[in-house]
């Protein structure tokens, strides 16, 4: 039992994620210390979930879960992150549950730039499985710093941070216009403030 949900519950177990009550399903993914459980991300690649969730910001767990390995599991939390009204977040809704996920997501886009094979919980934090193809990866990138408050783009995560992987990868071949794009417009938009 972590965080007061019980995931060896006969209530849960065995059930899908159609059958999982929403504010339990909202609770796995907005608590990082859930999320990280093998069983709650299986829950969620068995058969992602409809939800109607509150609309202000991202639960955590969805910055992992754009670049999942699963293309519906991708697929279904975009389309979560879009409903989002507070785009970027502000910066006292980016909680330590976000930070984590965003450790997690730029350790996976080192290791792809690295030209690891496969992203899996050998080489990353807790049991999280990515995308192995780095265009699925960047566009979930991208939907990511979309939602990032510009305060949050200047900080170090576990010593990497968005700032160098961006800028670290403009060699880089592919589509990767919009985070640039979005990075550069709210670095700007942060150092106006500051200076």
């Amino acid at each position: 039992m972590r965080s007061g949900i019980d995931l060896s519950s006969p209530r849960l177990a065995g059930r899908t994620p159609q059958a999982v009550p929403q504010p339990v399903l909202y609770h796995m993914v907005s608590n990082m210390r859930v999320f990280r459980d093998p069983r709650v991300l299986s829950l969620i690649r068995a058969c992602p979930p409809i939800s109607d969730w509150p609309l202000d910001s991202p639960p955590p767990g969805l910055f992992v879960l754009v670049m999942d390995e699963s293309p519906d599991v991708r697929q279904w939390a975009k389309a979560q992150m879009i409903k989002s009204n507070q785009v970027p977040m502000l910066e006292h809704q980016f909680v330590t549950g976000h930070e984590l996920a965003l450790q997690a997501v730029i350790s996976a886009l080192t290791l792809s730039c690295e030209g690891k094979a496969t992203l899996t919980e050998s080489a990353l934090p807790y049991s999280y499985s990515f995308s192995s193809d780095s265009t699925e990866l960047w566009h979930g990138f991208s939907q990511i710093l979309r939602h990032v408050p510009t305060e949050a783009l200047a900080k170090s995560f576990d010593g990497m941070d968005c700032r160098r992987i961006v800028i670290g990868h403009l060699h880089d071949v592919g589509q990767r216009e919009f985070i640039f794009i979005r990075f550069n417009d709210q670095f700007n938009k942060y150092w106006r403030r500051v200076l």
